[in-house]
Order: structure tokens, then C-alpha cells, then sequence
């Protein structure tokens, strides 16, 4: 039997995201015969475990950080083509990992660096390439690949903001803008900017999230996105969703709310040339930036027709609701998400 050892939690601000994403794969993966150890990683760095059995107590509440912080902690040791897990204190058991699932979202750990790290010691590692996860989570590199293979994306400015003066900034295109770190989430410190006089406001607060931030040009458009699975057995696309939100951009702020905030659309709600299109578009940009595993490919669909594209998401949040995008872009597709997990985790 293969143990399965999901990682999650992480150092990032999008480390309660990660909680959220490994507690809707609890279900999931009880409906597959693999072993399952869950290694939660504390924002200080340390690891702490538990198993199938318990995972429902820790991760699905409404407090699930105080609920994990009292898990046992283990230390990671790691040799060639071996992982193991060593506990702290002498009444725990040593866990080996045969596969690494990493669910972490942002900065540190969807940033190609657990896989480099499983790489190094010929670990399986499910999910993107140590290049997938570097390019996904990096804007500019990703927007300039794409952009350089004819592919349209917002026109964008690339600035370091320790030494740019924002009164003196110079923009080869007119506002409204939205402002973006370089290397975050689609939504963590981004912020619509109406004109000039409020660019240094949203400069510094992206600040907090790297010294490069993206300024872009607003595009009034529905945001559409879709589904890549690619593994070395298989490549499939899903349906294509969108949304609406109530607000010029599809904020941090925006996704914690209720989902009455904003208005989901479905691949009925488009044209199937439109359609093919977008799932044509995907595979392009999937491939074009190293991906492997399930990602979600994010587009802007303007009203006269244009798509241009936003960012790849190399590992997809996801909630344990049956509302959510990701089981319904899959099930419209004739694929239970259960299938697309499991094969997700065969390296």
C-alpha cells in the first residue's frame, strides 16, 4: 500500500487557504486505498502530523489553527528515494512516504520549492514541476512567456518598489490600473487603482508581499478559467466556469465573503466556439508554462470577444462544498473529481 503524505499549511499568507484545500481532499482521498499521513506546517516551520483517522477532528472547524497546533511534532529526514518522518517524542511512530502531495498555496511552498526539494532526493511528488510551480506563481515571467508565443495578455508594467518614486512613475498606457505582487495568489495584495493620485497607496500595500509588483491595465471583462490534468499517462481539460464578482476586481476580500457576492457562470453560459477556445487557450498556456498535475489556466473575456490571460494556478484552492468550482467543472465534464485525484497522485 502507497502512504500518500499531503503537506499543507506553510509559511505564506495564504496559509489558512491551504488548511481549507487540505480538509475538502479529506473525503476525497478516505475513497482511495492509499494510506494517508497529513503534515500540517506551522507558520514558525515546524511539522506537525496526524492520520485519516483523526484528520476530520483537526482540519474541519472553524478554528482548525488552534485545533493543529496541539498535533505531535515530527522531524523530516530525507535520503536518497527515502522519506521519513521521525517523531519528537518517544511514544510516536517513524512514518515513512512513499508520495508527496503538496497543497500549499502561495509564496513559500507553491513556489516550486517542495518540489526542488523532492527532486533533490528522488522523492515522488505529485502536482507541477519544480519549473510549473516557479513560473505559476511568478506574474511577470509567466505574462512575458505567454505574451512572447502571440498569446494576448493586459498590457503591464514590471516595477521594484523600494526604488521606484511612484509621483514620477511613468506608464506607456492610460488607467484604470490594478496593482499586483510579483510573486503571490491571484488575489493577495491586489488592488484596483481608479487613477494616478492612488497608485502610491497600492503600491505599499503590496509592499508587504515583495519588493516587485505588476501594474496593470484594468480590463473590464468576466473572468473564465478551466482545468488542466496532465500526468505521464493522460492530458484532459475541463469545462469552462466564470464569475462576476460585485466589484471592479476579483479581491482576497471579495473570496472570503459569501457566495451570493458575486455571480458564477457555467459552460452553458457561453458559445461553443467560445468554449473551445478558452480550453484550446488553456492546454496552449499549460504546456507553454511546464505544467504537470492539475491546474487552473485564468482568462479575461471581454464583451467584443478577446481573451487574454490573467495567471496559471499550478495547485488550485478548493473548499469542502459541493458549490465548488472545481468538483463542478469536472463533474459537467463526465469525470468525478475523485478520478482526477487519484490519478493526480500517480506520479
Amino acid at each position: 500500500m502507497t502512504t500518500l503524505g499531503v503537506f499543507f499549511g506553510g509559511r505564506s499568507s495564504e496559509h489558512r487557504v491551504s488548511i481549507d484545500t487540505a480538509n475538502a481532499l479529506i473525503p476525497i482521498l478516505a475513497t482511495l486505498d492509499d494510506e494517508v499521513v497529513w503534515i500540517y506546517v506551522c507558520q514558525d516551520g515546524r511539522l506537525l502530523v496526524c492520520n485519516s483517522a483523526t484528520a476530520d477532528t483537526y482540519l474541519d472547524s472553524d478554528t482548525p489553527v488552534d485545533r493543529l497546533t496541539t498535533l505531535p511534532e515530527y522531524h523530516l529526514a530525507l535520503s536518497h528515494g527515502v522519506m521519513r518522518l521521525a517523531p519528537t517524542s518517544p511514544e510516536g511512530a517513524q512514518l515513512t512516504i512513499d508520495v508527496v502531495l503538496p497543497v500549499f498555496h502561495g509564496s513559500v511552498g507553491e513556489d516550486g520549492s517542495i518540489q526542488g526539494l523532492c527532486q533533490f532526493f528522488d522523492i515522488p511528488c505529485a502536482g507541477p514541476t519544480v519549473l510549473g510551480a516557479a513560473l505559476s506563481l511568478d506574474k511577470a515571467a509567466s505574462k512575458a512567456i505567454v505574451r512572447g508565443h502571440a498569446i494576448a495578455v493586459p498590457d503591464y508594467r514590471l516595477i521594484d518598489i523600494d526604488t521606484i518614486d511612484p509621483d514620477q512613475l511613468q506608464l506607456p498606457f492610460d488607467g484604470p490600473y490594478v496593482v499586483k505582487p510579483r510573486t503571490q495568489g491571484s488575489s493577495i495584495g491586489v488592488g484596483f487603482v481608479r487613477d494616478r493620485s492612488e497608485l502610491p497607496t497600492a503600491i505599499a500595500q503590496a509592499r508587504p508581499f515583495g519588493i516587485e509588483c505588476l501594474i496593470e491595465r484594468y480590463i473590464p471583462a468576466i473572468e473564465v478559467h478551466c482545468y488542466v490534468l496532465k500526468t505521464s499517462t493522460t492530458m484532459m481539460t475541463s469545462r469552462i466556469a466564470g464569475k462576476v464578482p460585485n466589484s471592479e476586481i476579483y479581491s482576497h476580500e471579495t473570496k472570503l465573503q459569501a457566495a451570493s457576492s458575486l455571480r458564477r457562470l457555467i459552460d452553458t453560459d457561453f458559445s461553443p466556439a467560445t468554449i473551445d477556445r478558452i480550453q484550446h487557450q488553456a492546454r496552449t498556456v499549460f504546456n507553454l508554462l511546464d505544467g504537470r498535475g492539475l491546474a487552473r489556466v485564468d482568462f479575461f473575456l471581454r464583451n467584443n470577444g478577446e481573451l487574454l490571460f490573467n495567471e496559471l494556478n499550478s495547485i488550485p484552492g478548493l473548499r469542502r462544498t459541493p458549490a465548488s468550482g472545481s468538483y463542478n467543472s469536472w463533474a459537467n465534464h463526465g469525470i468525478e473529481f475523485r478520478d482526477v485525484v487519484a490519478e493526480l497522485i500517480r506520479p
